[in-house]
Order: C-alpha cells, then sequence, then structure tokens
C-alpha cells in the first residue's frame, strides 16, 4: 500500500519532502522544484507530476515501484525531456524492474541455493574425509571434482544472493559458475586419462578442451555479463493522458461520427441448422463443379457467405456465394484466398459436419480514419467539454477511447489498427472485406481442433476488383501463432 511506502520513506527522507493523506490515500512528494502526486489505479500507480504550472500523469507497474521512483526524484535522478514534455527518463528503473522478483520465486532461489550450497559442502567435507585418513589416492580427477564442487558452492551462494536483488543477472551468473565449475573438472578428467594412457589420453585431453573449453569459455563470458549491474540504465515513461470520463467520450464520439458512418455487415454465429448453401463458418464448402475442385486443395476452409439470403450493400453482388480459405504460402505464413460462386443451387443439401450457422446483419458502424485531432477538439468545445490542452490522435487511440469495431463484418470501418498504420500496405488494397476479431467465437470454433490459432485477421479488395465482382486478389493482414 502507498501508505506502508510512505512509512518507509519518511524514516529515510526529510519530513517535509513526503507527505500521506489518509482520506484520499494520495502520497504526495515536494522537491526538486516539482510536486509529485502517487494514487493507486486498478494494478498500476498514476504518478502525477506538477511542472511549470502544468500537469502531466505517468503511470508506474506497481507500489513498489513507487518507493524507488520516489527516491530517484529525490536525488534528482529523474530527467525531464523539454523538447517533449510528453516523456520522462528514470535512471536506474530498468535495474529495479529487472531485479524485482515475487515472494514465491524468492523462496525458490533461496531453497535450491541452499540445498546445493550445503550438499557441495558436505561432498567437500566427505572427500576431505576420505582422502586424509587414507581411504585413498588423490588423483587429478579428483583435484578437478574438489574445484569444481567449490565452484556448485559458490553457485548456490550466488542463487541465495540474487533473490535479494544483488545481481541482474544472477541467472546467467549461477549458470557461469557451474559451467565454469564442471568444465575445469573435465579437464583434470583428462589429464589423469593422458598420464594413464598416454595415446588415449591425448585424444581424449583433446577432445575434452574442445567440448569444455567452450563450456569454460561460456561460464566466464556469463559471469562477467552478470557482474555487469545496470543501475546507469534508464526507462522511459510515457505521458499518460487524462481523458473525459466514458460518458462523455461517449458523447463525444457520437457527435463526431454522427455524418461519419459506414455500412458493415455484421456477423453473428446462431444455434441454426447449418445450410450447405447458407451464411456458416467451418466444415465442407460448398461445391457444385463449376469451379476446379484442384483450386481449394490444401487450403483450409473458414466460412462463406450467402448474399442472397442478405440485404447486401451496393459494393456486392446480389446474389452468390462468397467463400473464405486459408492457406499456407510457407513457415508461419497464412494467407486469406476467396472463392465467389455467381450462381448456387439452392436445393443441394449435404450434412455440414463441425459447422455453425452465420446471421448477417446490416448496421452503420463509425469510420475512424478521416478524423483529425482538431475535430476532436472543435466538437468538444461545442458541447463543453474539457480537454487538456496538447492532446494528440494517438493519445485517445492508446485508452481506447475511439468506438472501434469489436465484432465480426464484411465490409464497414479498418479494424482496430493503430492511427499511422491504416493504410495496408498496398494503397490499392483500400477497403476492407471480411474481419474477424482476435476475441471472436468464430476464432474459438475455428481453432478448436487445429494447430494454428488467429489473433485477428482482416482481408482487403481493391475497389476495381469489388466493382467487377472479383474475389479473387485481395490482401490479408492476419496475426497468428502456431501451437
Amino acid at each position: 500500500m502507498l501508505k506502508d511506502i510512505f512509512l518507509k520513506l519518511n524514516k529515510k527522507l526529510p519530513s517535509d519532502v513526503l507527505d500521506y493523506d489518509s482520506t484520499s490515500k494520495i502520497l504526495s512528494f515536494y522537491g526538486n522544484n516539482l510536486h509529485a502526486t502517487f494514487t493507486k489505479s486498478n494494478n498500476n500507480v498514476r504518478m502525477s507530476i506538477r511542472r511549470n504550472g502544468k500537469q502531466y500523469d505517468y503511470i508506474l507497474k506497481n507500489e513498489k515501484e513507487v518507493y524507488y521512483v520516489i527516491k530517484r526524484l529525490y536525488k534528482g535522478k529523474i530527467s525531464f525531456d523539454e523538447t517533449d514534455s510528453r516523456s520522462i527518463s528514470v535512471k536506474g528503473l530498468l535495474w529495479y524492474r529487472l531485479n524485482y522478483k515475487p515472494l514465491a520465486t524468492k523462496i525458490f532461489m533461496i531453497v535450491l541455493g541452499l540445498a546445493i550450497t550445503i550438499s557441495s559442502s558436505f561432498m567437500v567435507l566427505a572427500g576431505i574425509f576420505t582422502f586424509s585418513d587414507g581411504y585413498r589416492k588423490m588423483g587429478y580427477y579428483d583435484i578437478g571434482l574438489f574445484i569444481m564442487l567449490f565452484f556448485f558452492i559458490a553457485a548456490g551462494i550466488a542463487l541465495i544472493i540474487g533473490a535479494f536483488g544483488r545481481y541482474v543477472y544472477e541467472g546467467l551468473h549461477f549458470i557461469s559458475l557451474f559451467l565454469s565449475g564442471f568444465s575445469i573438472c573435465m579437464f583434470f578428467y583428462g589429464i589423469e586419462d593422458l598420464i594413464s594412457d598416454k595415446d588415449y589420453g591425448v585424444r581424449n585431453l583433446i577432445s575434452t578442451i574442445v567440448l569444455f573449453g567452450f563450456m569454460l569459455l561460456a561460464g566466464i563470458l556469463f559471469m562477467i555479463m552478470s557482474l555487469l549491474k545496470k543501475k546507469s540504465d534508464s526507462v522511459v515513461i510515457r505521458r499518460t493522458p487524462v481523458l473525459p470520463p466514458d460518458e462523455k467520450l461517449s458523447i463525444l464520439f457520437d457527435n463526431i461520427y454522427e455524418n461519419n458512418k459506414v455500412q458493415t455487415l455484421s456477423l453473428n454465429l446462431t444455434g441454426d441448422i447449418p445450410q450447405y448453401s447458407g451464411s456458416r463458418i467451418g466444415g465442407n464448402p460448398y461445391t457444385d463443379g463449376t469451379i476446379d475442385t484442384n483450386e481449394v486443395s490444401g487450403m483450409t476452409f473458414l466460412g462463406q457467405i450467402n448474399l442472397a439470403q442478405i440485404e447486401t450493400p451496393s459494393k456486392l453482388p446480389s446474389n452468390g456465394l462468397l467463400q473464405f480459405f486459408f492457406v499456407e504460402e510457407g513457415d508461419y505464413e497464412l494467407e486469406v484466398e476467396t472463392l465467389y460462386y455467381p450462381h448456387i443451387d439452392e436445393q443441394r443439401d449435404e450434412f455440414c459436419n463441425n459447422s455453425k450457422s452465420l446471421q448477417v446483419t446490416s448496421e452503420m458502424w463509425p469510420e475512424i480514419k478521416d478524423t483529425d485531432v482538431s475535430d476532436i477538439y472543435a466538437v468538444a468545445a461545442e458541447l463543453g467539454i474539457p480537454l487538456e490542452a496538447d492532446l494528440e490522435f494517438q493519445d485517445f487511440y492508446d485508452q481506447d477511447a475511439f468506438p472501434k469495431p469489436k465484432g465480426d463484418y464484411l465490409l464497414g470501418p479498418i479494424r482496430n489498427t493503430a492511427p499511422e498504420t491504416l493504410n495496408t500496405e498496398a494503397d490499392s488494397y483500400s477497403i476492407p472485406l471480411f474481419s474477424i476479431s482476435s476475441d471472436s467465437p468464430i476464432i474459438t470454433h475455428l481453432c478448436s481442433d487445429n494447430s494454428v490459432y488467429l489473433d485477428g485477421l482482416q482481408v482487403f479488395i481493391s475497389d476495381e476488383c469489388l466493382r467487377a465482382n472479383d474475389f479473387s486478389d485481395v490482401y490479408t493482414v492476419m496475426n497468428f501463432y502456431y501451437w
């Protein structure tokens, strides 16, 4: 809690630097010509800094990070970019983030470190007892084994120290000690072989140097990396704008898009029995022999839309069947191919296994690609909705303020794409023909028994092809991953 942070820091910093209001639960910092306040915001902490009469807001990851950031503020280790007041640079924050570990991780590291340290120490003591009493004569391999055990003890201690944030790369530090100790042990083992059998020993020693010498070099390299602490590294935190409440944003954008909406054919799964020539996803695709079946061999059927059964916009033909397929273009490369049947046989009836029926409804959805931040300010002024003075278009987008399309649809607006990438790679493919969202039930149905999982897709087509009812040339923007 922020109160706990206040109590900790109040013992280390002057009393006039920090203040905590138990009623509003706001932690305040005063110093270095600025005033900063910290408030809980969901799982994060919002840091508001007032400088030169203006307020700037930033989001910190958690309350524990507040402790470190306030110490940086007190020591003047936070840099303000004068050319871009929208960002700050916090020195050492990367080091802090890399060292922060949950309690369960710390306990695991301590237990494992103690187990390695104690067991290796017992083995060393057992070896000393064995050789000191003359039970066995010490050889080169035994010397190497002793050296390895001391490396293992050091690795266990390093792991325990790492649990308390001593090293940024304690994982590499731990591995390096293991690699180094093991490779040195094997080197002494090769020397012992050389003494006992010169011919075989030479070959064995050379192979040991080649194999385990590389491991030793890797261990030394990892050790050097692990000891390079990153306290000097900085993390740049972008300012987070304070936007009006959701209800006011809704009123604002309703007015902006009142005359800027496009007709959209929304797609929704239904419980109806899927028809062979109807609108549906999954199962086996409709075919009547008029299109060569070789065209769809090797493709995965995605779904189809019966245009005669829906209220189609003027851009689409009023009849026929539009089908969508996945096709693999190579490793981790998928494309969408389309087929169009101008005429379909409604009487053809086959069993549609693993298929779901689609309902297609016509709606008007807002199109954001032509919106400018000046439009937002103008409408906000008319409605009396106050906005910060230096907001950018990206600020509204990043905060999910825009009424973005969430469902699945034909035609309609361009999907949730960052403003700077609203245009597709090929400018000629300007019309979004088919869109599926990342959380779509269509994706859940399609990927339930598949090795590829879609994270949303959008298929674009050119205006020229759409007017000619030519659906063979489309452009796919798709996110997916294999498992």
